[in-house]
C-alpha cells in the first residue's frame, strides 16, 4: 500500500512539471529578449564609433580597475569583440533582428515556429554577407569578420577567387530569386514597361 501511495505521488508530481512555459513566463523572456537586443545594437553601433580602444579591455573583464569605453561598458565591449571581430563582422547585425523577433513574437503570445522560414534566410543572409565582405578584406577589413574572412580564404583555397566571386554572384541570384522572389519573368516586364509607356505616349 506504502509503494502504491508512493507511485502515486510520483507520478503527479511527473503530470505537473511541464516544460511549457505559460503566458506571464512568455511575456517575461520576450520583454527580456527584446532588452537584450536592445542592448547588442548599442554595443555594436558603440564599437564603431569608439573604435578598437577596448581590444585590451576585453581580455580583462575580471579586473574592476579596467574600463571600456563601449556604451555597454566591458560585456558591451565582450560581445562585439566576439560578434563583430572575431564573428561574422557587420553581418552580425541581424542577430539583433533574430533576437528581437523572437522576443516580440513571445511577447504577443505568437508561435515563434512561425519564424522559421525567417530565421532560415536570415542565417543565409549571415553567413553570404560575411563571406562576401571577406572576399573585399583588403579593402574593408573591419566589415566581414574573422569568421567570414576566414571562410573566404577556405572558398579560395579550392576554387580561387574568380570561382569564389561566381559563388557569391550565384549566392545573391538565389536570395533575389527565393527570397524577394525575383522571377525572369518580373524582370521581363520591367525592361517592356518603359516601351510600353513609350508606345502609349507616341
Amino acid at each position: 500500500a506504502k509503494l502504491a501511495s508512493k507511485d502515486s505521488v510520483t507520478s503527479k508530481t511527473k503530470e505537473k512539471f511541464s516544460w511549457q512555459i505559460n503566458r506571464q513566463q512568455k511575456f517575461i523572456l520576450g520583454i527580456l529578449l527584446i532588452f537584450l537586443s536592445i542592448a547588442v545594437l548599442l554595443s555594436f553601433i558603440s564599437y564603431f564609433i569608439t573604435g578598437n580602444t577596448d581590444q585590451n579591455v576585453v581580455n580583462q573583464l575580471a579586473n574592476r580597475t579596467a574600463k571600456a569605453e563601449n556604451w555597454l561598458g566591458k560585456f558591451g565591449a565582450y560581445l562585439a569583440d566576439f560578434f563583430l571581430y572575431k564573428g561574422f563582422g557587420v553581418a552580425s547585425f541581424i542577430f539583433v533582428r533574430i533576437i528581437f523577433l523572437t522576443g516580440a513574437y513571445l511577447v504577443l503570445n505568437m508561435a515563434v515556429a512561425k519564424l522559421r522560414k525567417s530565421f532560415f534566410w536570415d542565417l543565409y543572409l549571415i553567413i553570404f554577407t560575411s563571406v562576401i565582405f571577406g572576399f573585399f578584406w583588403e579593402y574593408l577589413p573591419q566589415l566581414g569578420g574573422t569568421i567570414g574572412f576566414e571562410m573566404n580564404l577556405f572558398i579560395q583555397d579550392y576554387i580561387g577567387k574568380a570561382g569564389t566571386a561566381l559563388l557569391l554572384i550565384f549566392g545573391i541570384v538565389l536570395f533575389l530569386v527565393f527570397k524577394i522572389r525575383i522571377s525572369p519573368d518580373k524582370i521581363k516586364e520591367a525592361f517592356e514597361r518603359p516601351n510600353k509607356e513609350l508606345k502609349d505616349d507616341i
